[in-house]
């Protein structure tokens, strides 16, 4: 066990409200929720101090009374009023190797990754609206003792399009790949943590309900509680392939045959390769010719060869002071892709993939991946490989087989290149 998870909202009494008709002014008893927070904490590290706190809000709680001219006035009739202090009491007990978590349960609202960002850039900000909550003695402790995550809400991508929380689609793809593009989004923004929640369906099968029976309060919802997997068929893959994408990666690995690779003439030994899923090259300084089925690009400084080595089914590079193989494949956002090419030689090689929209142009810079080679276990040639996601806005996958730094006599060869679409594996 990591910690606990800590629920900050008010389900029936509001315990984080000031009373105005209370004997205590509202600096009085802000001053006992700071006791309170202390005395809290006090027991709780007493039997782990070294665990972690991760409470569904910290100060992002309060982020609009933060930035109120006077938040104290603020706070005085807010809902969490008394919040802010009682999490000073939390901070000002909590022992140095104990890390809290301000897992913000506003994340379940962002549709992109920079909604993520700013959320984000609110908690960890020590310069920002929120660290007015926080006392001044203690904003050193947060910025070292605080890390930030996110909730979230599964049903946005299960509801009608009509409902007031629903996230819809992408142009040609589906609630779920939408699900997949912002839950990855969140892990990769979020420090450590995102946490998941469902109100329509369920992971487990009830025990308490007869067959085919349902809760009533969710008889006219999509997931009309049943499980989740029914509900939204591929979710659980979905949510696994970004929890864990060591994991995933073994298991595609395993999956692909053949018939599902998407790459044009991927053992490079074919003279009219085919392939439906190839596109044109628009890039006026690329060339084609070496290898069938590949553009080439060599930067204006570099003089080397690119060649096919027929007889090995390979392709070569000499001499190459920075140049790549090219070849493009169809994608939509949200899709995600494992790429694979073995590879010997000289020269720094790289699996590189990039990303062009529907018509050529370069998008999504921020999201281009390179994966280096190494060799697996009993094989003669080493390997790059990897897992990408299609990013918002990209209409095509961009492979880039890379090398650099050779010297005039040196070469490396590239073989067995392979594309496979996640979603035809798991099928």
């Amino acid at each position: 066990t990591r910690g606990i998870m800590f629920d900050t909202e008010c389900y029936a009494a509001e315990q984080w409200r000031w009373n105005p008709a209370s004997p205590l002014t509202f600096a009085q008893t802000c001053a006992l929720a700071r006791k309170r927070g202390a005395q809290t904490m006090q027991a709780i590290a007493k039997q782990y101090p070294e665990m972690t706190f991760l409470s569904m809000w910290l100060f992002s709680l309060n982020h609009k009374e933060a930035k109120s001219p006077d938040p104290l006035v603020a706070l005085q009739g807010a809902q969490y009023g008394l919040w802010p202090d009682f999490l000073n009491g939390l901070l000002d007990a909590a022992p140095p190797a104990l890390k809290l978590v301000d897992a913000c349960e506003f994340g379940y609202y962002p549709d992109d990754r920079n909604g993520y960002l700013a959320l984000y850039n609110q908690i960890r900000n020590v310069n920002g609206p929120l660290m007015r909550l926080c006392a001044p003695e203690l904003r050193a402790k947060y910025a070292r003792q605080v890390t930030a995550g996110f909730g979230f809400y599964l049903d946005r991508y299960l509801n009608r399009p009509t409902d007031t929380y629903s996230i819809a689609p992408l142009p040609g793809g589906t609630q779920l790949e939408r699900l997949g593009i912002n839950l990855n989004a969140a892990m990769d923004v979020a420090d450590e943590y995102v946490w998941a929640y469902g109100e329509q369906s369920r992971w487990w099968k009830r025990t308490d309900v007869p067959p085919g029976g349902f809760d009533p309060r969710l008889k006219d919802t999509v997931g009309r509680d049943r499980l989740w997997e029914e509900a939204m068929p591929g979710i659980t893959t979905t949510i696994n392939t970004v929890r864990d994408p060591a994991l995933t990666l073994q298991q595609v690995v395993a999956l692909r045959t053949p018939a599902k690779n998407l790459a044009i003439n991927p053992g490079f030994d074919q003279e009219k390769p085919t392939g439906e899923n190839a596109t044109t090259a628009v890039a006026p300084d690329w060339q084609s010719g070496a290898v069938p089925g590949f553009e080439q690009y060599q930067d204006e400084k570099s003089k080397g060869a690119f060649t096919w080595d027929k007889s090995a089914g390979a392709a070569q590079m000499q001499g190459v002071t920075d140049g790549c193989f090219i070849q493009k494949y169809r994608a939509r956002p949200g899709e995600r892709f494992l790429i694979e090419v073995e590879g010997k030689g000289a020269g720094h090689r790289l699996l590189m993939a990039r990303w062009q929209t529907a018509d050529g142009k370069w998008t999504q810079e921020n999201e281009d991946f390179v994966f280096g080679f190494a060799p697996p276990p009993g094989k003669p040639l080493e390997i790059a490989r990897g897992i990408v996601t299609v990013p918002d806005g990209a209409g095509q996958l961009v492979l880039l087989l890379c090398a650099a730094q050779q010297k005039p006599q040196e070469a490396c060869w590239f073989d067995n290149l392979g594309v496979y679409r996640l979603q035809d594996l798991f099928k």
